[in-house]
């Protein structure tokens, strides 16, 4: 069913959720393929599902990413498709998989890095939740593996193994569910801008800004945090480099590099130091008697209450309430 609504249904990644919805269909298949097993019928499918689960995870990761999937990679598809001709074991499914998942994690551990160069809020962004859906496949795997050994000594043990796994299997649909619909697609509109854009010194090309001494950067720079402060851009909760750079009407590649060049620091970190003084001008207002933290870190321009917490513990060294305790 849920494989059903991510193909019919319109949501904020939907490129990306016709793998995911082949994903979930194929995971179905592997279950109802079990079920019937248990069954006097005893049917099995022509094909082999469980050879197109992964791969489709994979395709879901690189579309949300927005990143161009190599044509050799849809090669990852041919033991599926010749599975109706060629009967496969778990030998090669393991092969086929678990490198894969291992790729997956890989490519996730990687975006977490970039990220923040991008995103002044990280929420929905990180893609934490199909790290955690990987590390669940690959126990899968392993309770899988260790299942076919045991099942050459006991067949008590592996069916015990087989109950578990039918438990960890509906919470990983549901969590799949609900994490699925909510996540949007990343770097959809983060293409560098052309070099022919204005920035803010009109006197100054891009390349010119990039390779001007220290002090022609140091003044460019202090020009654009300025223009921040005063216009509040940093009060936009969703805010990205993308964005900034169009309001400033700078180069997106420019802006990223005066950002690091001067602060040593990534998007994420520089805008939130905005947001966390914004924060604490408000608590020093009338507002603080009419407004809880969250709401008050709200208006500052945080969207989710763990980003508020982690960056404001990270500039100031203690949490929003201690800091508002000392402050009284």
């Amino acid at each position: 069913m849920l494989g059903v609504l991510f193909l019919s249904t319109k949501t904020k990644n939907n490129r990306a959720n016709v793998f995911l919805a082949f994903f979930m269909l194929s995971l179905s298949f592997e279950v109802l393929e079990v079920l019937l097993n248990m069954t006097s019928l005893e049917l099995t499918f022509w094909f082999q599902a469980s050879l197109l689960s992964i791969p489709t995870l994979y395709y879901y990761v690189q579309f949300t990413l927005n990143q161009r999937i190599p044509k050799i990679s849809y090669l990852l598809l041919s033991p599926f498709l010749l599975s109706p001709l060629i009967p496969t074991s778990n030998f090669i499914y393991y092969i086929l998989n678990i490198p894969l998942l291992f790729y997956i994690l890989h490519l996730i551990n990687q975006h977490q890095t970039t990220v923040k160069d991008f995103y002044s809020t990280t929420h929905l962004k990180t893609l934490k939740w199909i790290r955690t859906l990987v590390y669940v496949y690959l126990l899968f795997h392993a309770l899988w593996v260790l299942e076919d050994m045991i099942s050459l000594i006991s067949l008590t043990i592996p069916e015990l193994m087989s109950e578990a796994s039918t438990y960890f299997t509906l919470l990983m649909i549901y969590w799949i569910g609900v994490n699925g619909f909510s996540q949007p697609e990343l770097f959809s509109s983060l293409d560098t801008m052309p070099a022919s854009e204005p920035v803010i010194s009109s006197s100054s090309n891009d390349s010119e800004i990039l390779d001007n001494s220290a002090n022609s950067i140091d003044s460019e720079f202090e020009t654009i945090v300025n223009s921040i402060k005063e216009r509040k851009l940093f009060l936009q909760q969703d805010l990205s480099i993308r964005s900034l750079a169009k309001q400033l009407s700078i180069n997106e590649r420019v802006l990223s590099q005066l950002i690091k060049s001067n602060t040593d620091k990534n998007f994420h970190y520089f805008i939130n130091q905005f947001r966390v003084e914004e924060f604490k001008t408000l608590l020093k207002t009338e507002k603080i008697n009419q407004m809880s933290l969250l709401g008050l870190s709200e208006e500052a321009g945080f969207t989710s209450k763990s980003t508020f917490y982690a960056v404001f513990k990270q500039h100031e060294g203690m949490t929003p309430k201690q800091y508002l305790d000392a402050l009284k």
